[in-house]
């Protein structure tokens, strides 16, 4: 829950200010209030997770606040030049911008942000619990205790840390972090950790595609990428549990029955739906079985899946990605010369 972390941080720099010190000193703000000037402390403005200023032309920070899934760097660039148009009628003085997160950002995060992590957090949010008196002291020991464990399970659950790991987990570990309430954020940080590295992995004439999305879908992480074939139509890749997916966007308005996409699919693009992978990967996805040619998600997706085995590992799934990343890529690039 984001909300709850920002709040926190916004709690504590309204109404503890000189005891969280600790904390703005690490995300770069030397003081929240300047003497004798009214500071600038806001939440959720302009959809910018916390921006906090000590007072009129004083330094700034922007704090993009990140527990599950990373931001985008086209978000982050997007974020920086909303507060840099605002900066002047507010009276910001030198801006400094932090994406704080539970998991570290890939390499190569758009200027001007820096990257903080909630572990290198926890000795200044430690020291701002021993200065904080009475019963708010307990509530942020708490809280300490709280980013400390999330902390610990992102680490546990991270792909980065070993690209080796089996992809799927078993459903009695799911079952059992479903229990713990906490299988929501293990999705959140396989999903984003993966969509940065398989962004990463694609071949230079991908990348102008777009990076590799993340999401949580009716509770379960999901991956996708697509690439725009002819007019209103992109052709891409989904991970979803265990279905590796091969999908037919239709973009833009089209007032297409599901039988009717179905149907162009079959006659046009049916040959896209190739699941043989390298040889290297051979045996990692197993042919969907099922009586339907084609599922879909209302009201733009037709896709054919297939499964991955159990042994599939991390490093396994992003030579998957980068594979039939190529392969829409060659697909779609064929049907917009020939449109």
């Amino acid at each position: 829950m984001e909300l709850f972390h920002t709040n926190m941080l916004y709690w504590l720099a309204l109404h503890q200010p000189a005891e969280s010190a600790p904390v703005w000193n690490a995300l770069g703000l030397h003081s929240v209030r300047a003497d004798g000037q009214e500071p600038f402390i806001e939440r959720e403005w302009h959809h910018l997770d916390l921006v906090i200023c000590s007072g009129p032309g004083r330094e700034t920070l922007v704090v993009e606040n990140k527990i599950g899934a990373i931001p985008t760097a086209e978000q982050l660039v997007r974020e920086a030049e909303t507060v840099a148009r605002l900066a002047p009628s507010m009276k910001f003085g030198e801006l400094k911008y932090v994406l704080l997160t539970l998991t570290a950002p890939a390499p190569g995060l758009p200027g001007p942000w820096r990257s903080v992590v909630y572990r290198d957090l926890l000795d200044e949010l430690r020291e701002t619990a021993r200065r904080v008196s009475g019963e708010d002291a307990h509530v942020v020991s708490a809280y300490v205790e709280l980013v400390a464990q999330l902390d610990a399970v992102a680490r546990a659950y991270d792909p980065d840390v070993n690209l080796d790991e089996a992809v799927l987990l078993p459903a009695s570990e799911r079952e059992h972090l479903a229990r713990g309430r906490v299988l929501s954020l293990v999705d959140k940080v396989r999903v984003g950790r993966f969509a940065q590295l398989a962004t990463c992995a694609q071949p230079p004439e991908i990348r102008p595609a777009g990076p590799v999305g993340a999401a949580l879908y009716h509770t379960i992480g999901l991956n996708d990428w697509f690439v725009n074939g002819r007019p209103g139509r992109q052709f891409g890749w989904q991970i979803q549990g265990n279905q590796f997916r091969l999908a037919v966007m239709f973009i833009g308005p089209h007032n297409k029955s599901r039988e009717a996409r179905e149907q162009e699919v079959t006659e046009h693009y049916n040959d896209y739906f190739d699941f043989t992978p390298p040889e290297a990967l051979k045996g990692r996805l197993t042919p969907h079985q099922g009586k339907k040619l084609f599922l879909g998600f209302d009201p733009d997706m037709v896709y054919r899946y297939a499964t991955l085995a159990p042994e599939t590992t991390w490093h396994d799934l992003l030579g998957l990605t980068t594979f039939f990343s190529g392969h829409a890529h060659e697909y779609a690039l064929k049907h917009r010369e020939q449109s």
